[in-house]
């Protein structure tokens, strides 16, 4: 099982919660690779999955246009750097296109995305200063270990939410621990999740 299956389990398990039902799903997969672990994800939870990717501005523009056609409930957006660069201008065609959307980075829910889901920004930046810390103290960059995240963080912001018609379930906001966080003077809540390698159910 690769690093990607899980957080795209608990992303479209998280889009799953919110009214009305989703019954279609779109994503965008780090790499072609991992399309089949995608879909096979979207089979557990009864969704069909349509895979999309974009390259350009007109590229990002047609695949909105695409989910429109489709009538596409809800689009699942994975770590994609092309993508983050963008962030407003994919949560502005979300939002002019009424599709509901999860991001990858706390990022997208500040200027206005639905949800997003990933490792706090506190946790990537205490782990940036220790691999920092060992290579200053001499320590060679293929000795240190690949580690993946165990922290991830779910963020709804429920303007946005409102904004688009749907319903958060009491359940969903009950596991944000009463942690409610004004950013910008949005209301957002935010769920610190512990992760061992099983999807957020």
């Amino acid at each position: 099982m690769s690093g990607l299956t899980p957080q795209f389990d608990a992303k479209l398990t998280s889009a799953t919660q919110i009214e009305p039902p989703v019954r279609q799903a779109a994503s965008n997969p780090n790499t072609h690779a991992y399309t089949p672990e995608m879909r096979a994800a979207a089979i557990t939870l009864g969704l069909r999955l349509e895979v999309l990717t974009a390259e350009t501005d007109s590229d990002l523009e047609e695949s909105f246009r695409t989910m429109v056609r489709q009538s596409t409930d809800a689009l699942v957006v994975m770590s994609d750097l092309f993508l983050i660069d963008r962030c407003k201008q994919l949560v502005a065609l979300a939002a002019h296109h009424a599709v509901p959307a999860i991001y990858p980075i706390l990022l997208f829910a500040e200027v206005g995305g639905l949800m997003s889901y990933g490792t706090p920004y506190v946790a990537l930046y205490q782990r940036i200063g220790t691999y920092t810390g060992k290579l200053l103290k001499g320590a060679k960059p293929a000795d240190l270990p690949i580690e993946q995240s165990t922290t991830f963080e779910l963020v709804i912001n429920l303007q946005t939410a409102k904004a688009l018609g749907l319903i958060v379930p009491y359940p969903l906001l009950a596991r944000a621990d009463s942690h409610r966080i004004e950013k910008h003077g949005l209301p957002l809540f935010a769920l610190n999740v512990g992760f061992s390698g099983s999807p957020l159910r």
